[in-house]
């Protein structure tokens, strides 16, 4: 499907008209055409040049929009450019052609080095045994576990993605093709008008494939997670998902027919992993899932597992942890995420820190939140870099604080020690913790700019491409993912933490939608479930009404799972 855009009408004034006018022929000639005008672009962004030169092109204003956005999203490298540029036209073609760019030129060159440095940093995880697959996944998983959606709608570049950590959807998409081109897999990015998204299509194996960072990356951002529902999916499970069905994907492919037909990877290892799958120096990949069939609060827990290259799972350990609600019950989803480093396995439940060998034994406790970090909360993530300098994150809670949201996290840092031997027995080195205190705000306003026309001869274009506002999910709603492998428990570590608040009492099979527990789903459970949501003060729910309430699996109760009652009852579910 073609590239389709709003821009600024322009009229050109009468002298700029008489000034085409005597332009010899020449100029206007077809013999250049479309490469060469691709050439320049390139050539001037290169040289931080404004002006392109249109000499010998013959290109009409349509043509140039839509090989400037081509170019601008396939060389996704050249991270400086603006999606805005200015053009002067005869009203058939164009013979003024100016590049405008996002950063002070004056700085751009610094940060071409800080961009080269970090994209090496990324390229250095690579394994020359990987598979394609594999290699998408890395860095699928690495965008995700490194770059936050930003609330403030405006940062939408693969530098803002890599190096400052910070980017909304077109920004983790552009960088995605950064990474994929640079070992050779052809990557390109997808864009929905409709949707106001963007993402990418790759090609593994000869098989076009759909790949989502940013919906895989949980919003509020939680350290050491990334989701696995939008890892070389096919055409049919986007449109099928509920979130990508539109008829206005635009795929800035180069010309390239791009059809995603293969279901190939849709029961992969990695779907249903709740955290980043870590590449293991043997070829094998580690990761946690959840427990996707919670009936007490006994089933809150995730399996930490570990993959070979022939498809096999070992479960590692079992970590058996709860976090409370503000309302003293518990969330259904296990929040802990696990990392590898210098040949140990860390994790984390909701107030303490693990360390354990690569086969599960030697369980040690490496760090207990303090007094003052269980009065803010909870852990919610951890993530380990290189140099052994563990992060770790304290909220109150896994969703947005309020409806312009906002995110009040704290950020807490451990230099980890290398130990003597990686299957070390002793006490855990002293840690030494910092403390970063962040909070994010942004107003849900639309950043959509309205067409409008005026006369100049010089108009500005930009693509009408804009953010979707996420909501307060800490995940995206799923299905239950089916493991095709088949699991061996060699051994396993299990590690319980239940909360004060957790309810003892057996809760029957779920049956979603049955806020008042008659064993029916009725209007009435859509009315109770309205009026909880409101903070009714008059309305409680029970244990089971709670469970039976998150209808979308999130973990959450909120006018989603109203939303799906009411679709359940009108007979769309």
């Amino acid at each position: 499907m073609k590239p389709i855009f709003r821009r600024l009408g322009a009229s050109l004034l009468a002298a700029a008209c008489l000034t085409a006018a005597g332009l010899p022929s020449a100029l206007f000639a077809e013999a250049a055409g479309e490469s060469t005008f691709r050439r320049r672009v390139v050539d001037a962004w290169d040289n931080l040049r404004e002006s392109v030169s249109m000499f010998g092109v013959s290109m009409t204003v349509d043509d140039c929009i839509r090989e400037y956005y081509d170019l601008l999203y396939t060389a996704a490298d050249r991270f400086y450019v603006s999606s805005a540029f200015g053009y002067s036209s005869n009203g058939a073609n164009v013979y003024g052609f100016w590049a405008r760019y996002s950063y002070d030129t004056a700085k751009i060159p610094a940060m071409k080095l800080a961009f080269a440095e970090k994209l090496a940093e990324v390229l250095s995880g690579v394994q020359p045994e990987w598979s394609e697959a594999e290699t998408v996944l890395y860095f699928h998983d690495w965008l995700a576990t490194h770059c936050a959606y930003d609330l403030t709608y405006t940062r939408n570049d693969a530098y803002a993605a890599m190096v400052d950590g910070d980017a909304v959807c077109q920004g983790y998409a552009l960088a995605m093709c950064v990474l994929c081109r640079e070992v050779g897999i052809a990557c390109y990015p997808v864009t929905s008008n409709k949707l106001k998204h963007m993402w990418n299509v790759v090609r593994v194996d000869g098989e076009w494939y759909h790949c989502d960072v940013t919906y895989d990356d949980i919003s509020p951002d939680m350290l050491g997670h990334s989701m696995h529902e939008y890892v070389l999916v096919s055409d049919e499970f986007m449109r099928s998902d509920g979130m990508h069905d539109a008829d206005d994907w635009n795929f800035f492919a180069e010309g390239n027919e791009v059809v995603c037909s293969s279901k190939r990877y849709e029961n992969a290892f990695w779907r249903g992993a709740i955290d980043a799958v870590t590449p293991l120096p043997d070829g094998t990949w580690l990761y946690a899932k959840k427990n996707d069939s919670v009936q007490v609060p006994a089933d809150v827990y995730a399996r930490i597992l570990r993959t070979g290259a022939d498809g096999q799972s070992e479960e590692i350990a079992t970590v058996q942890a709860t976090w409370p609600t503000a309302s003293g019950n518990i969330y259904t989803n296990c929040y802990t995420a696990a990392e590898v480093w210098d040949g140990r396995i860390y994790y984390h439940t909701r107030s303490d820190i693990y360390s354990m060998a690569m086969d599960g034994s030697d369980v040690q406790k490496l760090y207990t939140l303090s007094a003052e970090e269980k009065q803010k909360g909870y852990l919610f993530g951890i993530l380990i870099a290189k140099d052994g300098l563990l992060t770790y994150q304290v909220m109150d809670q896994p969703m947005f604080a309020d409806e312009t949201m906002t995110m009040d996290a704290d950020y807490h840092t451990i230099q980890l020690e290398k130990s003597a031997s990686t299957d070390t027995t002793g006490p855990p080195a002293e840690t030494t913790t910092t403390t970063e205190a962040v909070t994010t705000e942004s107003t849900t306003e639309s950043l959509l700019t309205e067409s409008s026309t005026e006369s100049s001869t010089e108009s500005e274009t930009e693509p009408a491409t804009a953010e979707p506002v996420q909501t307060d999910s800490t995940e995206p709603e799923t299905q239950p993912a089916t493991e095709p492998f088949t699991e061996t428990a060699e051994q396993t570590t299990t590690v319980t933490e239940t909360s004060a608040e957790d309810s003892t009492e057996p809760l029957m099979a779920v049956l979603h939608g049955d806020t008042d527990v008659n064993g029916r789903v009725q209007i009435a459970d859509a009315i109770l479930l309205a009026r909880f949501n409101a903070e009714d003060e008059g309305i409680t729910l029970t244990a089971q009404g709670r469970l039976n309430a998150d209808c979308n699996g999130d973990g959450l109760i909120t006018a989603d799972d109203n939303a799906w009652i009411l679709e359940l009852l009108a007979g769309l579910r």
